[in-house]
Formats: structure tokens, C-alpha cells, sequence
């Protein structure tokens, strides 16, 4: 509870600040660490959740992605002509289900995904994803991965790539899946909130009227002023919104918060008005 108390006074209360300078490094690092895990859990959790789901989940455009395609007996049957490109219409809603963003090709990568059963030596060996007759191959800076289809379609002999075989695929390695969303989300809040706060810090570094206090002084007051961050993104990720420009707001939220604790810091004891 004494975390939670944190949270909701680090946004609401100023004069909280004020007793975050008297705390020492460990309390103030444990509570970034709380705030990350607690973040991490919810939204790796709301993510598989909305993988599954079955109207706003990824299955009905892995459907559409491989539409007419079936894996019999372990071999892929692409049902038309390949070499196949997925084009970029089908790709991208997949790709930022998965990541979410869409902006994972750059100008050295001519596709992400190409399906191949004819075993082509023409193609660019830049493309990370082949779909091969037996086998996906993945291609990470000149190292190959070949993985047979039936390591992980498990004792499925026929599958075709229809929403509810999807959908069945994916329960069935629901541990993988809770641990790569829960991974994901680990990268992308660890880097988001570490950013955010020497954002924060540097900004109010910067621009600090008192010439006495350290940087770290202003990182310290930083890792609670983030916590907005840390709510939106959780409640974002509850909603299952993808928006680009969700981090912009919560940013400006997080600065209104760190500029409200500097004032609350600089007043005189004695002078209790609200800031």
C-alpha cells in the first residue's frame, strides 16, 4: 500500500516533494523499480490479452496475411505463385499488433516477410522472414535460424490459417506468448521511463532557479515526477489504444508535475498556500 500511497501522491500532492528529498537513494530506486514491474505486468498482461482477443486480436490478420495458405504434414502449401511479398497493406497491422508500431522496415530491408517453397537463390538475403517449404528461416546480421514448422505447430498435422486455428495455436503456446509481451514490455518502459526522467532532470537542471542544488537533486525529484507516465501507459495499455503521440501528452503532464515539486521545494517552510 505504501507504494500505491507514493503513486498517487507524487501526482496529486506537491508537498510531497518535499519529503522525497529526505529519502535515501535505495527508497528512491526501489520505487522506480516497483513502478517499471507494476507498469511491465499490466501492460504485458493487457497485451496478450488483446493477441487473443478474438474481434480486436491478431489472428483475424495473420488470416488475412496468409489467406488460402495451409501447413499439411509439416509443409507449407502457399496455394499461388511464390516467390510471395506480403504487401505492405496486410504487413503493417500485423507488424504493430506484434510491436506496436508499423515502423519496422527502413530503406536497407525491401521486405520483412517473403514466402519462398520454391527455394529461390534470387532473393535479397537482407529479408529477415522466409516462409520455406518445411521450414521458417530467420536471418539476424549473417547468422540463419531454421525452424521446422512442426517444432511448433506440436502434434497438428493440418493447420490452416483461419482465426480459429489461429486463435487454438496461440492458447496452445500461451506461455511463450505471455513471456515475449511481458519481454517487450520490459524493453520499450525501461528505455520510455529512463528517458522521461533524464528529460525531466536535464530540463529542470537547466532551467533551476536555486544554483546550489546537484543533478542528481533534479533525477531524484524526476523518478516520482515520471509516475504519470508509468499511469498513462498502463491505462493506454488496459484500452488497447495504439496512438503515436500518447507519450507527448504524458510528458507534458509529468513536466507540469516536476515544475509544481521544484516550486514546492524553493517555498519557505512556513508558507503553506497551495502551488
Amino acid at each position: 500500500m505504501k507504494f500505491f500511497n507514493f503513486v498517487h501522491r507524487s501526482i496529486f500532492d506537491s508537498s510531497f516533494y518535499k519529503e522525497v528529498a529526505s529519502f535515501s537513494r535505495k527508497t528512491v530506486v526501489l520505487y522506480f523499480i516497483k513502478l517499471l514491474f507494476f507498469t511491465v505486468l499490466i501492460t504485458g498482461l493487457a497485451h496478450t490479452y488483446y493477441l487473443l482477443h478474438p474481434q480486436r486480436g491478431i489472428s483475424s490478420k495473420i488470416e488475412l496475411l496468409f489467406s488460402g495458405m495451409e501447413i499439411n504434414e509439416g509443409v507449407l502449401i502457399p496455394n499461388r505463385e511464390t516467390p510471395y511479398f506480403p504487401p505492405s497493406y496486410l504487413m503493417n497491422p500485423v507488424i504493430e499488433q506484434f510491436t506496436g508500431s508499423a515502423n519496422v522496415l527502413n530503406n536497407s530491408i525491401d521486405s520483412l516477410l517473403v514466402i519462398d517453397t520454391l527455394e529461390s537463390s534470387t532473393l535479397s538475403p537482407k529479408i529477415p522472414y522466409v516462409l520455406k517449404k518445411d521450414r521458417v528461416m530467420l536471418r539476424y546480421n549473417n547468422v540463419v535460424f531454421n525452424i521446422p514448422y512442426r517444432d511448433f505447430l506440436k502434434d497438428i498435422k493440418h493447420f490452416r490459417f483461419t482465426s480459429g486455428e489461429i486463435r487454438q495455436l496461440l492458447g496452445q503456446n500461451l506461455e511463450f506468448l505471455l513471456t515475449s509481451c511481458l519481454t517487450v514490455s520490459f524493453f520499450s518502459n525501461f528505455f520510455l521511463l529512463i528517458f522521461s526522467i533524464f528529460f525531466l532532470g536535464i530540463a529542470a537542471f537547466i532551467f533551476r532557479v536555486e544554483r546550489g542544488k546537484k543533478f542528481l537533486f533534479y533525477i531524484r525529484n524526476a523518478c516520482f515526477a515520471v509516475t504519470p507516465i508509468a499511469v498513462g501507459t498502463i491505462l493506454i495499455g488496459l484500452s488497447g489504444v495504439k496512438l503515436a503521440w500518447t507519450w507527448h501528452v504524458l510528458i507534458f503532464i509529468s513536466t507540469v508535475v516536476m515544475f509544481r515539486a521544484i516550486v514546492a521545494l524553493t517555498k519557505p517552510a512556513n508558507d503553506n498556500r497551495e502551488i
